[in-house]
């Protein structure tokens, strides 16, 4: 028996022995490579008042949180006790604090003087 018909017990590869295998150093659990900006543990992005999947290396990056789901009449993501009305929903994103664009445009107006 050569050692071409061996099965190495790290790869499963035939033809070199464990302490030998040439895919000891690739990863094979299925997670991309850290990016360098998120929690490396947990691959989560701190966006102050709301906690997110990093998109660019956590592995379920398009899937909502546990705590999340989609609701079925808005399509709004809300938590999954929230039970309120459509348009009363207590949203996990965070609110848009952006000011109106009537008071974008008079702040505008003010800084230029009124003059256009």
């Amino acid at each position: 028996m050569g050692i071409e018909n061996l099965t190495c017990r790290g790869c499963g590869d035939k033809g070199h022995f464990e302490r030998d295998c040439p895919n000891a150093g690739i990863d094979t659990s299925g997670r991309p490579p850290w990016c360098g900006f998120c929690d490396e543990r947990t691959r989560l992005v701190d966006g102050g008042d709301v906690m997110s999947r990093c998109l660019q290396c956590h592995p379920a990056r398009h899937q909502t949180l546990k705590q999340h789901r989609r609701c079925p009449h808005c399509h709004m993501t809300v938590y999954q006790w929230d039970n309120g009305e459509c348009g009363n929903h207590s949203s996990p994103v965070a609110k848009d604090r952006r000011p109106e664009r009537e008071e974008i445009d008079a702040i505008i107006a003010a800084q230029s003087g009124g003059t256009e």
